[in-house]
């Protein structure tokens, strides 16, 4: 309630209004990009066109991977549940494709070994009570590997591979970015709300507010229809 009377543009308006969700749809809408959310900055609904938003079901991003969620027993826990979302959507679709796809380009062979269907399989039937521990996960591997790794590794927290999205949608991409989606072709072709996708890309840059995976996915998206729709080689299109 409170969350959709604050501007777009309010620090927090988005954690706000996660506060309100239960554990579940809380987790879900953490994975995406742009929500079903009415009245918000990223809501699908206001970044599609009229048209599209019409033939199109905000929600259903949200919906599809809620129905994950009920293939895991009622008797699971949230631990279980999120594990399970994460195993079925997040592991195969996002990680493995990008290191599958990343190393391959590189001539690389990756493997996996805690992808083994064995090892899987047993930790699997593992309790999550042993597995977090005082809100710290990975408490099992810590166990194993203390000793075996130096302190200063198994403690330190967690680091990702995430790319300097945003200072390069805002350092050199910026132009690019500007002549890419809210440029007359973007604007012309029917998928989005030119006037939200502004709001949105304009933020980012000025940096009231930090858009990095929309802007970027938006980028996506536009990139692809040049490709695909348009018939531009991706030397062209870029």
């Amino acid at each position: 309630w409170l969350s959709a009377r604050l501007p777009d543009d309010a620090r927090g308006k988005t954690r706000l209004r996660w506060a309100g969700l239960d554990p579940e749809r809380r987790y879900v809408e953490q994975l995406l990009r742009f929500t079903g959310a009415k009245g918000e900055l990223h809501s699908l609904g206001r970044v599609l066109s009229p048209d599209m938003a019409q033939s199109a079901h905000p929600d259903h991003p949200a919906a599809l991977l809620a129905s994950i969620l009920t293939e895991v027993p009622p008797s699971a826990g949230l631990a279980q549940k999120f594990l399970h979302l994460d195993f079925e959507t997040y592991l195969p679709e996002d990680i493995l494709m990008k290191v599958d796809k990343s190393s391959m380009a590189c001539a690389l062979e990756v493997r996996a070994p805690f992808l083994d269907y064995q090892f899987v399989e047993f930790a699997a039937r593992i309790p999550p009570a042993m597995k977090i521990r005082a809100g710290e996960g990975k408490a099992i591997l810590k166990s194993a590997m203390r000793g075996r790794l130096p302190d200063a590794i198994i403690d330190r927290p967690k680091q990702g591979f995430d790319l300097p999205l945003s200072d390069w949608l805002r350092g050199p991409w910026r132009e690019h970015v500007r002549d890419l989606l809210l440029g007359r072709r973007c604007r012309e072709r029917g998928l989005l709300n030119p006037d939200q996708v502004e709001k949105i890309v304009q933020g980012h840059l000025d940096g009231t507010r930090d858009s990095t995976q929309q802007v970027w996915e938006l980028v996506v998206l536009e990139q692809w229809c040049r490709i695909f729709l348009d018939g531009e080689t991706p030397a062209s299109a870029e």
